[in-house]
């Protein structure tokens, strides 16, 4: 193995000579230097214990993550995106495939960065006609007697995006996903297919990765890049966990921050839009646990739930949206009781 890995090398050497005299960089060597970076994310080394913990519970997170020579990785990746603008940066189909293998590889920070959003991702035939199969994990009737059903703030959500922007059908397809695990742990899901399961999963993670920015989406509403940017906390957060040493959750935790704050006074008056933001408000409070923005979430949120009293209420309204229970409520429970200690300021 040790031989290969040194002939391996040896080959991204000779690429990368080439490389400094004036030849475009290959397939074959920015391939490679991913491989290698995994490589490095896998190597655990005694010593590396500066753990960053993780603001969701997540029973599949991989034993030992977060020991991560990231300096290693992060080199890496930086000379990987280097790599790419030096053979046209992001315009170039053929780097928007080398994005793509670096997204199967479930580094989608680097994924992120190097894909042009609007770019659909192919599809196995196989496996998008069993994602599609309706007769697979099928929901079992449930009664609900809260007074809110979960998922029935969709549509409303929906509306506050923009109704024909690319990011409301996805919102559908996180809500189903979401649904779907919370009954298969449950026991409530009838002709159960993890194949299927697994792809209409990873169909949905291409479709968050997929969705464009507010400035390249002439349909946006005015909650469009909050929503955005949350979505993408589910997925980096829980459906497709990443380490947090990464500081991909930061990135967006900030980025939501910055996009609520050019909000107006108006839009928190609105009983529908405020809801919203109360959801959008509680998933990135939860991503910032640990973080210095987490104050900034809880100010807000004080000012957003005065009229409820109890955990339960806050919960039903967020399950009406899109939520994570088994993930999300233990923190946001923390969340939420930081919330009710909150002094209001007599000016806010």
């Amino acid at each position: 193995m040790l031989s290969h890995r040194g002939a391996g090398l040896r080959l991204i050497n000779d690429e990368l000579s080439l490389v400094c005299n004036g030849k475009a960089p290959s397939d074959a060597l920015l391939l490679s230097i991913l491989a290698t970076t995994i490589e490095f994310r896998d190597m655990s080394r005694p010593g590396d214990t500066n753990e960053t913990p993780h603001p969701f519970r997540i029973s599949h997170m991989p034993k030992g993550w977060d020991f991560l020579t990231l300096r290693y990785s992060q080199t890496h990746i930086n000379g990987l995106f280097e790599l790419v603008a030096r053979r046209g940066g992001l315009g170039s189909l053929q780097n928007r495939t080398i994005a793509k293998s670096i997204a199967i590889f479930d580094m989608m920070m680097a994924a992120m960065e190097l894909r042009s959003p609007v770019q659909p991702w192919t599809e196995i035939d196989e496996i998008a006609s069993l994602a599609a199969d309706k007769t697979l994990n099928v929901l079992e009737p449930e009664s609900h007697l809260e007074a809110r059903a979960p998922g029935s703030s969709l549509s409303a959500l929906q509306r506050l995006v923009g109704g024909l922007s690319p990011l409301a059908p996805v919102l559908d397809k996180l809500q189903r996903v979401v649904a779907v695990s919370y009954a298969l742990a449950r026991g409530r899901l009838s002709n159960i297919n993890l194949t299927a399961l697994s792809g209409q999963s990873t169909q949905l993670h291409h479709a968050l990765l997929s969705v464009p920015p507010c400035q390249d989406c002439a349909a946006s509403g005015l909650l469009y890049e909050p929503v955005r940017l949350v979505t993408l906390i589910f997925d980096v957060g829980v459906l497709f966990p990443q380490p947090p040493a990464l500081g991909l959750l930061g990135r967006l935790v900030r980025g939501t921050k910055a996009e609520l704050d050019r909000l107006t006074a108006l839009a928190y008056t609105d009983d529908g839009m405020a809801e919203a933001l109360v959801w959008v408000l509680f998933v990135a409070g939860v991503a910032a646990t640990g973080m210095p923005e987490k104050d900034w979430f809880i100010e807000r949120l004080s000012r957003l739930t005065q009229s409820m009293k109890q955990w339960l209420e806050v919960k039903q309204l967020l399950m009406s949206f899109v939520w994570v229970p088994d993930s999300m409520d233990e923190a946001a429970i923390d969340l939420w009781n930081e919330v009710r200690c909150n002094e209001i300021r007599p000016d806010v």
